[in-house]
């Protein structure tokens, strides 16, 4: 936190900048600030966009260059560090921070957060890369999420379609695949069948009444069972 605090605080443009100079040279270490340290700063100023945005423009050049090769030194690790079970959950969730932001544009990250997000037991670290993907305004996130459907638990296929139901253009996809039949309308929980018939949006209303009729109530099926009587 000291390392974060003093990075991030006042000065840190000239601090990246001396980082860069001291350490840019053939065969250089980083120094004090190990691979660790980058991470967890990189991480740390992924939630300061203002920060990043001054380091990512042309008024300090020495200070772009040491973020872009603490990026360059940390991203092809940082799936290891995420599922590596003996790291602190902390570093973990910092590793999970820098691959979900910087993964918006790429689609091997993308694809390779999706991948950790089926193999991670941890729910804390579950939650936070599905609170990634979530981010993600792309309509093709919601094709990669049922790709491959067939074989999924079950029990991952359900937190999928959850998880679309937070984008009104992923669920859409989702319910206009459960027409030709996968998803299934069997993989949808009761739960999120009730909140898709309830949504805001009038069309995803139309589209899952259709799907998932509501059941019927205890009077309406009373009232049958004396139609049939009679």
């Amino acid at each position: 936190a000291s390392l974060i605090s003093t990075w991030v605080g006042g000065g840190y443009e000239d601090r990246l900048a001396g980082w860069n100079a001291r350490t840019a040279g053939p065969g250089q270490s980083p120094g004090a600030l190990g691979l660790e340290d980058q991470l967890r700063l990189l991480s740390a100023l992924q939630a300061r966009p203002d920060l990043m945005g001054r380091l990512r423009g042309a008024e300090n050049p020495g200070a772009r260059a040491a973020l872009e090769r603490m990026e360059a030194d940390v991203l092809p690790s940082v799936s290891g560090y995420i599922t590596n079970t003996a790291n602190p959950e902390s570093l973990r969730l910092a590793a999970v921070a820098l691959l979900g932001s910087r993964a918006g544009q790429h689609q091997d990250r993308q694809d390779g957060l999706l991948a950790l997000w089926s193999q991670i037991q941890e729910p804390v670290v579950r939650d936070a890369i599905q609170a990634r993907i979530s981010q993600w305004d792309d309509p093709a996130i919601a094709d990669r999420l049922m790709a491959h459907w067939d074989a999924l638990m079950p029990a991952m296929r359900t937190e999928r379609l959850a998880l679309m139901a937070r984008r009104e253009a992923w669920i859409r996809k989702a319910l206009d695949a459960t027409r030709t039949g996968s998803p299934s309308a069997a993989d949808f929980s009761t739960a999120l069948r009730q909140q898709l018939r309830t949504h805001s949006n009038p069309d995803i209303r139309s589209r899952a009444a259709s799907l998932f009729p509501a059941p019927a109530s205890r009077s309406d099926r009373k009232s049958t069972r004396l139609n049939s009587s009679h």
